[in-house]
């Protein structure tokens, strides 16, 4: 049988410490939804808190369901019902109905095609694929004008690319009143696929001068209990200015300042570069092969055997920066090319960009991510290519892109391990001047013509990029 957390995506409030900081930030004297009644944890809190609150609550688990109706059973206000929230008729007829609203929607709920449909129809402005973002516009549309709502979500809809809508709409509709950060270990033995997840508190309200609260330094349970107590100070934000920002971006992040210190002086990095994915062969195992077992991440490869048939590829995180190292080679023959062209499962993509001169940026960042100049050279999907408009720019954008300005505003763009395209093309860039331009090129050169210049010439490549940027 299915786990109830692997179908319907529930994972269960079971921390004391966040379920009360929740239900003191909605009001337990009027009408209340729980719009994913779980284990009934929030039900549980607010009754303690108001044995009388009329409270509706349904869950798509008749499992779940047939549970909390039998530990509500002597609750003549908590009404209890089986239903899908983003579609539910008996829900339909109460919008704008309630008071306040809790919950802590699944995440992450798998959709099939019919479904998909469905949601896209109902709910054009939100990624489909991510159910918490559709419980989010299905509740605001519930709750009453200058009722509350608190919600615990992952972090992904403060930065990602595909809730730019989901952000605008909460801007413009709403007045968020706090945004708490933590880590999803807080959830103890529950793996949600996401590193962070976040407590949001709201307002169906507008107002130009609200000023959200944003939390990002809680590391224990404990912590919202000195938030309580005002021991652990927000970050504080105008929600007009978050509003008036380029994709509606929230702060999340040591670095974000830089982005905001540079927006009158720069331009996006899509001005000056392209910025593609590289081709998918369908099956890595079969088209490509290794240089030899020392490859790292090499495991179930084969060692090349045929420099005629297989030409060398870019593939996943460089050793080194600057200099590419040909570890991977893929299958260039004919027969291959057009079964990368031909089969479902393959992506013969940016083709236009293949042996190209351009820098090769791993699409799974990290801290130590590195730049690479690669020439003559197919690149994977593992790899944003990055391709100056201008050729003679190459060797200041390579040498900008391993600058340590460059990691700090593409993790304040998106916090998270993905540095795809969509991300590295919103890099602000400072057009430099002249000398800076001459200075940073040449220092480049420099490295690719003798690596062991590279610790010196680096610092001073860090340094010239970081006197223009702050």
């Amino acid at each position: 049988m299915v786990n109830s957390k692997k179908r319907f995506c529930s994972y269960y409030t079971n921390n004391n410490e966040i379920v009360e900081f929740m239900v003191n930030n909605i009001n337990v004297k009027k009408t209340i939804l729980e719009p994913c009644g779980g284990e009934g944890a929030f039900i549980d809190q607010i009754i303690k808190l108001n044995k009388n609150a009329k409270i509706d609550t349904l869950d798509s688990n008749p499992e779940a369901v047939q549970k909390l109706k039998d530990k509500f059973s002597t609750y003549k206000n908590i009404n209890i019902w089986e239903g899908d929230t983003l579609f539910d008729k008996n829900l339909d007829s109460k919008i704008e109905y309630y008071d306040s609203i809790i919950g802590n929607p699944p995440y992450g709920v798998w959709q099939s095609v019919e479904r998909r449909n469905e949601l896209k129809n109902k709910y054009p402005n939100c990624y489909v694929k991510e159910s918490y973002t559709m419980f989010m516009i299905r509740c605001l549309n519930l709750l009453k004008n200058n009722g509350k709502l608190s919600f615990i979500i992952p972090d992904t809809f403060l930065y990602l690319h595909r809730h730019e809508k989901l952000r605008k709409f909460l801007l413009e509709t709403t007045s968020i009143n706090d945004i708490l950060i933590f880590p999803s270990k807080l959830f103890p033995g529950v793996n949600f696929g996401y590193a962070k997840l976040c407590i949001i508190n709201l307002t169906k309200e507008v107002n130009d001068k609200n000023i959200i609260n944003i939390y990002l330094d809680i590391k224990e349970s404990s912590d919202f209990i000195e938030i309580t107590k005002e021991k652990i100070h927000p970050k504080k934000v105008f929600q007009n200015e978050v509003l008036y920002r380029k994709n509606y971006l929230f702060d999340i992040t040591a670095d974000g300042n830089i982005l905001h210190e540079v927006k009158n002086k720069s331009v996006e990095f899509s001005e000056v570069v392209n910025c593609v994915t590289g081709i998918y062969t369908g099956d890595n195992k079969k088209f490509i092969r290794r240089k030899n077992k020392e490859v790292k991440n090499s495991k179930g490869y084969l060692d090349v055997d045929n420099l005629k048939k297989y030409i060398p590829i870019v593939k996943g995180t460089s050793n080194f920066p600057y200099i590419n190292e040909d570890n991977w080679f893929i299958d260039w023959s004919k027969e291959a090319i057009n079964y990368y062209k031909t089969d479902k499962k393959a992506r013969f993509q940016n083709d236009k960009y293949y042996f190209k001169k351009g820098i090769a940026y791993p699409m799974v960042k990290s801290s130590n991510s590195k730049a690479i100049l690669m020439e003559n050279r197919v690149f994977d999907q593992s790899i944003v290519g990055v391709f100056p408009k201008k050729d003679e720019d190459i060797y200041y954008i390579l040498g900008f892109m391993n600058t340590q300005i460059f990691k700090k505003m593409l993790n304040a763009i998106n916090p998270s391990a993905n540095g795809s395209a969509n991300y590295i093309k919103k890099i602000p860039y400072i057009i430099p001047d002249n000398k800076t331009y001459e200075k940073v090129s040449n220092l480049v050169i420099e490295i690719l013509e003798d690596f062991k210049l590279i610790q010196i010439n680096q610092i001073e490549i860090d340094k010239l990029i970081e006197d223009l940027y702050i």
